[in-house]
């Protein structure tokens, strides 16, 4: 089966890919609670965007959100875009999805939002996996304090990491 990956916009889709991260709103922290996920989901569908990753069947496997600034500016850094939530179906970590969802995410950002510049993506300090993932396609890190500890925020100039992405289409 083949994954697509899309911007969710329609009310339906906004409210399935809810339902997937409410889901698996304890694969961001254990401690996640459903407000802080449903306070989570109104920040993005107010100050940014959700996608989703669907299987032919139209399951959703996968779902991510990104904002166009940060929070901590008040959305006025305009040149960066922040991916803090990215949620994997179990049995598809390990596969393409992160890519195509990362590769799908930069180009909708540089074409949604051409004055960006540097693209940002968050984890958890604790999460090493998705640590050593995230330092594959970045250059940079600095850590904040998050909701439930200390995180990394990696980054990469969009255009360069735009250029790493599409040596995968090669694959």
């Amino acid at each position: 089966m083949a994954i697509r990956v899309s911007g969710c916009t329609t009310d339906e889709e906004l409210a399935r890919v809810s339902r997937f991260m409410l889901k698996h709103k304890r694969e961001l922290h254990p401690a996640f609670t459903t407000m802080e996920m449903v306070d989570l989901l109104y920040s993005y569908m107010t100050h940014g965007r959700l996608i989703c990753a669907t299987e032919d069947d139209g399951r959703i496997v996968g779902a991510a959100a990104y904002y166009q600034g940060t929070p901590q500016q008040e959305f006025e850094d305009r040149e960066v875009a922040l991916v803090d939530v990215a949620i994997a179906d179990r049995d598809y970590r390990g596969s393409r999805l992160f890519v195509k969802g990362l590769q799908y995410m930069t180009a909708r950002i540089l074409e949604e939002f051409p004055e960006v510049r540097e693209f940002q993506i968050a984890a958890m300090a604790e999460n090493v996996y998705l640590c050593r993932l995230y330092a594959k396609f970045t250059s940079s890190r600095h850590p904040r304090e998050g909701l439930y500890g200390q995180e990394i925020v990696f980054s990469e100039n969009i255009f360069k990491l735009n250029t790493i992405l599409k040596r995968y289409d090669k694959v």
